[in-house]
């Protein structure tokens, strides 16, 4: 699982535009964000980066990475 610390996140449409980033990348994949933390959890079979470059193709960015088991 990754946390991404992801910057711009303001509101409940900013976590539909997030998730469906992630999605678009796995569709089997987890998300969870905390809008308030600025925290986004992720399991997913996709590679981190691809994960990162969606997420910050639509506006965000990413200020942290943290990788959990």
């Amino acid at each position: 699982m990754f946390v991404l610390k992801v910057d711009g996140m303001s509101c409940e449409n900013c976590v539909r535009h997030v998730t469906a980033a992630i999605k678009a990348q796995d569709e089997k994949a987890k998300v969870e964000v905390k809008l308030k933390e600025k925290l986004v959890h992720v399991e997913t079979k996709a590679p981190l980066e691809k994960i990162k470059r969606a997420i910050e193709a639509d506006g965000y960015d990413i200020i942290g990475v943290e990788e959990r088991p």
